[in-house]
């Protein structure tokens, strides 16, 4: 499925008997961006700030399994444009929704792949 901006009116639309792949959040967030360019940059936090709380809400709903993939771009030099930064933080915001929301998150580097939660290993271990 190809939804590049209505992704949380596509998670309603899921077949709870499968599993699906998000690949991947970051370009949606870009696209959400990209649609409000010539907007100043108060509307473009207000107009992603709205679109990542009703993603979030349509997480919360969903009953079937979705594995996200997602790029962690917050750990170097902070870009000097504005635009540029505004999409940074919210990358940084949206992964950390997300991560909260989640869960199992791996972080993977150069393949290999860190476990950051795991909710089921809390719950084995009591």
């Amino acid at each position: 499925m190809e939804c590049p901006l209505a992704l949380a009116e596509t998670l309603a639309e899921l077949d709870n008997n499968n599993v699906y792949l998000l690949d991947f959040l970051t370009l949606w967030l870009n696209n959400q961006l990209y649609a409000v360019q010539e907007a100043s940059n108060v509307q473009q936090g207000e107009h992603l700030q709205t679109e990542i709380d009703n993603l979030m809400a349509s997480f919360s709903s969903v009953k079937t399994d979705i594995i996200i993939v997602s790029n962690t771009i917050g750990l170097g030099v902070v870009p000097m444009g504005e635009s540029t930064r505004l999409y940074v933080d919210y990358c940084g915001w949206l992964n950390q929704k997300v991560a909260d929301l989640a869960d199992k998150v791996t972080l993977v580097t150069a393949g290999i792949p860190l476990n950051i939660k795991n909710i089921y290993e809390c719950k084995e271990s009591y």
